[in-house]
């Protein structure tokens, strides 16, 4: 970026000279700027006005609060360098005119990339009165400028005081420059070549022209080369990042600024020629994502699949994976491992009552889910009964036929269940669920929610309970102000309950880094991608909104009926209970009162396991014994309470 500043710099000052001297000489044949653009760029950013887009840009309140980062020191001086030189000569940026910029990123080396510069010079010099005025106006600020030949072209150099060298040439209407020489040689050859160029993909060509063209310029992305860019930034490969990589070609995107709020839209299009559970999902419909009616307002992210029914996603699915032999027999085979462990069917028990959304979210922690994952997965019904009717079916078949010990919790009038369906949500929705692996379950509303804890589910119900829901959150209101209520895929981000998670798996270093940032992630609100099909294309929405200061009451909190003890946490539940520990420990209740101890409890990997005595309400013993892997040992005493023994009970 600081780059890109000082060239613009340079540049514009390099501009104001022509305007004024030889602006109006003959002029060369206009050509478009993206044809001079190398075919490997990562992406490119392109404008029609680039004084007045950056004007509009830099008053914004989205970059007035960025560049107050540290990390954006250099940048920031340079902007406001910028902004100073603007306004100190408007009546020359102004003879300067309207003049197409292109920028576009490539790679220069396996973990590095730089930029190419390209900047329409309409009706100006020719070659050599162009670098005549060049050179002078470089030396005279104290540039070494010398040339060299490439094939038919002349390329000027200049070095500043730093050492950095800035290549230029002059192809027809356009001056392309970089800080990488090679870069500004890639343009020359893509001009020459007669055919293969990127601004004539037929699919770049797709995007390109359905791209509106009103906001502050135009953003444009190709997927192939986007496994290379993030190299740059990424030590390990990125799954997520390589399904994009694959199932996308390009995405064209007209930016806006709006005060307090940056958005862009624009199209993209599918990689027929791969299997990806995207394009299944790009061809299934689409419906409202309405998760966030249950989920908690405290959620980092989510990420909702929308289609027109189940059916129709699961067809699609089958298709797509039929294109690729050993891709569709490994997806009938994680079928039958799953129906054959458990003797069920799939499409009966698991997919028949699922609808049309759904959604994996992440959600922050609260205090009584420290050390749980708070990942769930939504899965909508429009036949909760049928819903309820089948998985009760499913648990039945994991208690008889699976080592799994079968769990059960109510809680608040919600049944809490366990079922080990290893896989199934990863075969069917791709690796954004593989982290649920073995999930309990509950029902809230609509929909079936499943999580690998019951403590991340009653916390989901507390809050469900307590009206803390994300559709009620002011922030994600106005989202949904501007985004779309139905779409195949939704992709929603809450910043500043995203920051604690990623603290909470940092290391310490990457934590003090993350200090220094938290009031950035505490300044933007909200964060969104939205995907939706459009004839033969993808509708591409996106979506950066600035935290807006309100002065809201704080909520009312329920206290939990999740009860800790020495850091170890437990759900209790009347005088029976059910117990889910997340360590070894003791577990205790107390009488209504709570003040005296009523059960206290010896835990082991999530059982009683050792003594065991229950209490009278003036402290005295009632009932003492010893359990061994949750089953009752040895002899188990009743007292009266006087103290005396009324029964014993051999285990």
């Amino acid at each position: 970026m600081k780059r890109f500043l000082k060239w613009f710099l340079l540049v514009a000052a390099i501009g104001i000279t022509i305007v004024v001297g030889y602006l109006y000489l003959s002029p060369d044949k206009n050509i478009n700027g993206l044809y001079l653009v190398p075919s490997d760029a990562f992406y490119i950013l392109e404008s029609d006005d680039p004084i007045s887009d950056w004007k509009t840009m830099s008053e914004s309140d989205v970059w007035t609060f960025l560049k107050q980062h540290p990390e954006f020191k250099d940048i920031t001086d340079d902007a406001n360098y910028l902004d100073q030189l603007i306004q100190d000569n408007n009546f020359l940026f102004k003879l300067f005119g309207s003049r197409k910029f292109i920028l576009s990123a490539h790679q220069t080396r396996p973990a590095d990339y730089d930029f190419l510069f390209a900047i329409d010079l309409k009706r100006t010099a020719k070659a050599g009165i162009l670098y005549n005025t060049l050179e002078k106006t470089l030396k005279s600020g104290g540039y070494k400028v010398t040339f060299r030949k490439y094939g038919d072209y002349e390329l000027l150099e200049s070095m500043d005081n730093m050492k950095d060298v800035l290549t230029m040439c002059k192809i027809e209407n356009f001056l392309v420059c970089s800080y990488t020489p090679s870069l500004v040689e890639k343009s020359i050859d893509e001009w020459g070549k007669s055919a293969d160029k990127l601004a004539r993909d037929i699919y770049f060509q797709d995007v390109y022209k359905r791209v509106k063209t009103k906001g502050i310029g135009r953003l444009y992305i190709q997927y192939s080369r986007i496994d290379e860019m993030m190299k740059c930034y990424m030590s390990e490969p990125n799954d997520l990042i390589n399904g994009l990589s694959t199932s996308l070609r390009f995405t064209a995107l007209d930016l806006k600024s709006e005060g307090d709020f940056w958005r862009v839209d624009g199209y993209s299009n599918i990689n027929e020629g791969t299997k990806s559970y995207l394009r299944a999902l790009m061809r299934s419909g689409t419906s409202k994502h309405l998760s966030s009616d249950i989920l908690p307002n405290r959620t980092a992210y989510y990420l909702s699949f929308n289609f027109s029914s189940m059916d129709k996603f699961y067809n699609e699915l089958n298709e797509v994976f039929k294109q690729d032999q050993k891709a569709y027999a490994d997806f009938q085979k994680s079928q039958k491992r799953l129906e054959n462990l458990l003797g069920i069917s799939v499409q009966d028990q698991l997919l028949s009552w699922i609808s049309d959304e759904v959604t994996v979210a992440q959600m922050r922690s609260n205090d009584y889910t420290q050390r749980q994952d708070n990942l769930v997965v939504c899965l909508h019904s429009n036949d909760i009964g049928k819903a309820r009717k089948e998985l009760n079916k499913v648990a039945q078949q994991v208690k008889r036929r699976t080592p799994a010990k079968f769990k059960r919790i109510e809680y608040r009038n919600y049944e809490i269940q366990y079922l080990d369906i290893k896989g199934f949500f990863r075969t069917f929705f791709g690796k954004a669920f593989e982290k649920l692996e073995k999930p309990y379950f509950t029902i809230i509303g609509d929909y079936v929610v499943f999580s690998n804890s019951p403590l991340t589910l009653i916390g989901v119900i507390e809050d469900y309970e307590n009206f803390r829901t994300l559709s009620l959150d002011p922030a994600y209101k106005r989202f949904l102000e501007n985004g779309s209520s139905s779409s195949s895929l939704t992709l929603y981000i809450s910043p500043k309950n995203t920051y604690p998670l990623m603290t909470k798996y940092a290391n310490s270093e990457t934590r003090k880094s993350l200090a220094k940032s938290k009031m950035y992630f505490e300044g933007f609100e909200g964060l969104a991608l939205q995907l939706t099909p459009k004839g033969d294309l993808i509708d591409t929405k996106a979506y950066l909104h600035r935290t807006v200061e309100t002065t809201a009451q704080p909520e009312l909190v329920e206290k939990v009926m999740v009860e800790k003890y020495q850091d170890y946490a437990v759900v209790a539940i009347d005088t029976q209970f059910a117990v889910e520990l997340i360590e070894d420990g003791i577990f205790k209740k107390y009488f209504p009162d709570g003040q005296h101890l009523r059960i206290e409890a010896d835990m082991k990997n999530g059982e009683l396991h050792g003594r065991y005595t229950e209490f009278y309400l003036n402290g005295k013993e009632h009932i003492t014994g010893k359990y061994k892997r949750g089953k009752k040992t040895g002899t188990w005493k009743t007292y009266d309470l006087s103290g005396d023994v009324i029964e014993k009970e051999r285990y």
